[in-house]
Parts: structure tokens; C-alpha cells; sequence
């Protein structure tokens, strides 16, 4: 079944590269076939999946990427990935494929990160505003002139410090966008998208327990209209919480899918 020329290919190398459906079909439906000769690289380290990859046949390659045998993660000899050669969509979680960007993901990337930025500054200056022109106003005269008026409230002081913490991250997410518009190396630029990331999630809920914190401060002359505000407010973090837990979920099978994901193709 290995058998192969001069250039070593083997006859799924040659199926690939004349787009010979029905023989690669054939062979991916022998399901004692073991993985090692679906993953067999020519002299130039390519696999029938790196060749199906360049002719651009979509059907073939979806073929090879929704079966679980096939590695995804594999590099030729030019050190080139196979998914870098993939030109169209395809359901990454059908081909189980985790944590990886391909060069569809960069487009994809890049909207996002734009969308992210104007996120983050968003929130920078309505925390900004928010510290200049804080709940309740100033006092404008006698010895304490300047000063908040709600400055000995604890719900103030929540919404203070909770109000400079949406500041911070937002402004180290935009910082990290900006990081991110002249650092070279792919690396370092996920690196700092999913801090950016990060920092924009934490700014977002530290925003809305300072929105939560102001609003008490200001109407707690009336402890219902205060208490039904916050109540209202906090079902943010009852919509949030499915969203976020599925990202963190995403996350972990990404680093798992990292340390290990390419081992068990192979077993």
C-alpha cells in the first residue's frame, strides 16, 4: 500500500494531485487503513493533504480535513503548514482543529481586531467622562468647594475605583492594538490580540459595576428605584456569564488541543 516513485509519492499523493475523487474516497473509507500512510510526505515533506491543498479542490481537501486520521498540523520541508494552503472555508470544528489561525482567519482577524480597538477606546472615554463629571456633581462652595458631594459614600468609592479599572484595561487594550500595527512576528501579535481581548472583557464588566456603583450612589435616597436598578443592571452578568464561560472552555481546548492535539492522529 506504500509504495511509492523516485520523488516519494505514493498513489493517494497522485490521486490528489489529478483530483481523483473516487480514489481518495475509496481509501479514506478503508477505516482499518492506518493513519501513518494517509500522513506519508514526499521527498518535499508534503502529505496528499498538502497537495490536495495547492490544486485548490475543495472537495478532496474537505475530504482529508474531516477525517480525524489525517494531520492537520503538519509542515513540509520549506517549513510551509498545510492549512496555510487552504484558500476557502471550511468547519474547523468538523476537522477539529483548535486554536490554530489559518490565512482565512487572517481577514478575519483583522476585522475583529478593528472592531476591538474601537471598543476599547469607547470605553476609555466614557471612563474618562465618567471620572471628570462623576454621579452627583461637585460642591461648589465652602471649605470642601471641588470635592464630590457623594465622596463619604462607599457605593462612590466602588464606583471610583471600579470606574479607573474600565479606564486602565481599555486604555491597555488600545495600547495593545497599537503594539500590535508594528510588531513582526505572528506570534507575539496573537499574544497580544488575546491580551487586548482580555483587557476589553475586563473593562467591559468593570464599566457596568461602575454604572451599577454610580447609579446606587446617586439614587440611594430611594432604595427601591436603587435596588430595581442594580437588579435590572445585574442581569448583564447573568447574559454574560454563558458567553464567557464558553470562551474560557474555547481557551482551554485550544492550549490542550496545542500540547496534544497533533499526537493522537498518529495512535
Amino acid at each position: 500500500m506504500e509504495l511509492v516513485d523516485n520523488e516519494g509519492l505514493s498513489f493517494l499523493h497522485l490521486a490528489a494531485e489529478y483530483q481523483n475523487v473516487n480514489v481518495l474516497t475509496h481509501v479514506l473509507a478503508m477505516k482499518d487503513l492506518d493513519a501513518s500512510f494517509l500522513n506519508l510526505k514526499d521527498n518535499y515533506g508534503n502529505t496528499p493533504l498538502h497537495i490536495a491543498a495547492e490544486t485548490g479542490n475543495q472537495t478532496m481537501v474537505e475530504w482529508l480535513l474531516y477525517d480525524p486520521r489525517v494531520d492537520k498540523m503538519t509542515k513540509n520541508a520549506k517549513g510551509q503548514k498545510v492549512l496555510d494552503a487552504i484558500t476557502f472555508d471550511y468547519d474547523k470544528e468538523k476537522a477539529k482543529i483548535y486554536g490554530v489561525r489559518d490565512k482565512m482567519d487572517e481577514r478575519v482577524l483583522k476585522d475583529q481586531s478593528d472592531f476591538d480597538l474601537v471598543v476599547g477606546a469607547l470605553i476609555a472615554t466614557v471612563s474618562f467622562t465618567a471620572r471628570i463629571t462623576v454621579p452627583g456633581g461637585y460642591i461648589s462652595d465652602g471649605p470642601n468647594s471641588g470635592l464630590a458631594v457623594l465622596s463619604k459614600s462607599a457605593s462612590f468609592e466602588a464606583f471610583v475605583i471600579s470606574n479607573n479599572f474600565a479606564l486602565v484595561f481599555s486604555l491597555y487594550a488600545v495600547f495593545s492594538h497599537f503594539c500590535t500595527r508594528r510588531l513582526l512576528r505572528r506570534e507575539d501579535i496573537i499574544y497580544q490580540l488575546n491580551v487586548a481581548t482580555f483587557c476589553t472583557l475586563g473593562a467591559i464588566f468593570a464599566m457596568m459595576v461602575a454604572f451599577i456603583t454610580g447609579s446606587y450612589a446617586v439614587l440611594s435616597i430611594s432604595n427601591r428605584i436603587a435596588i430595581t436598578v442594580c437588579v435590572n443592571t445585574c442581569c448583564f452578568f447573568i447574559f454574560a456569564l454563558r458567553a464567557l464561560v464558553r470562551m474560557v472552555m474555547q481557551y482551554k481546548h485550544s492550549a490542550l488541543w496545542n500540547v496534544s492535539g497533533s499526537k493522537f492522529l498518529w495512535h
